[in-house]
């Protein structure tokens, strides 16, 4: 029942950290490429393919050895790499821009915007979406009750979603800044895999862990 209890934690808080991952990012885009319908028609897109994706992929690594050990895995590279967002994002979005405004005069928004958000934030979004097949697989013991479990799941998963939407835009944007925003949602992934991985008595997730601590 408790590691279950932690599994339901961690898929809250994944569901919590794309949403705020997809919030944050469109206050990242919107000095270069605004905030019109076709901004977050993009932001909204891509990010729901990149969830689409990494649940095919998720489920054919749930399949593989234990689902629990390649859940916090992953969720340990998504915090790696929201965490450094921060530091190399603007300066990326800022020469696609650019590259845009060269190449295609046209369609600096729809062009800029579509290839910020693949190179950015589509990765770590495929990365989170894959972690809900390994959730299921890891919080089923039986086939009597694997309806009820994925529904927990998605349902926990959703409300996750929900709490990571106004998060970020009634709190940790206006008080903190869209930066500390990144390193929180990155803080929090990151101590889910140490957490995990200290349970587990290793230690190979400490030297990320000070990666994302010294980035911060």
């Amino acid at each position: 029942m408790q590691r279950n209890l932690f599994l339901y934690l961690t898929t809250f808080l994944c569901g919590a950290s794309i949403m705020g991952v997809e919030i944050s990012s469109s206050r990242f885009m919107a000095p270069y490429f605004g905030s019109s319908m076709i901004t977050w028609t993009v932001i909204i897109g891509v990010i729901l393919v990149a969830m689409s994706i990494g649940n095919f992929i998720g489920g054919r690594l749930a399949d593989q050895d234990d689902p629990t050990r390649r859940l916090y895995q992953l969720i340990l590279w998504a915090s790696i790499w929201i965490a450094l967002l921060p530091l190399l994002g603007k300066y990326l979005i800022a020469s696609i821009a650019a590259a845009s405004i060269a190449f295609f005069p046209d369609q600096v928004v729809l062009v800029g915007s579509i290839t910020s958000c693949i190179l950015l934030f589509a990765l770590p979004c495929i990365i989170l979406g894959a972690t809900s097949p390994c959730m299921i697989k890891a919080a089923t013991r039986n086939l009597d009750n694997n309806g009820r479990v994925a529904g927990e799941i998605y349902g926990l998963s959703t409300l996750g979603s929900i709490f990571g939407t106004f998060l970020p835009t009634f709190f940790t944007i206006p008080l903190i800044g869209t930066d500390l925003t990144f390193y929180l949602f990155a803080a929090t992934l990151c101590s889910l895999a140490v957490y995990h991985r200290l349970k587990q008595r290793s230690l190979s997730a400490l030297p990320a862990l000070i990666i994302v601590i010294a980035l911060a």
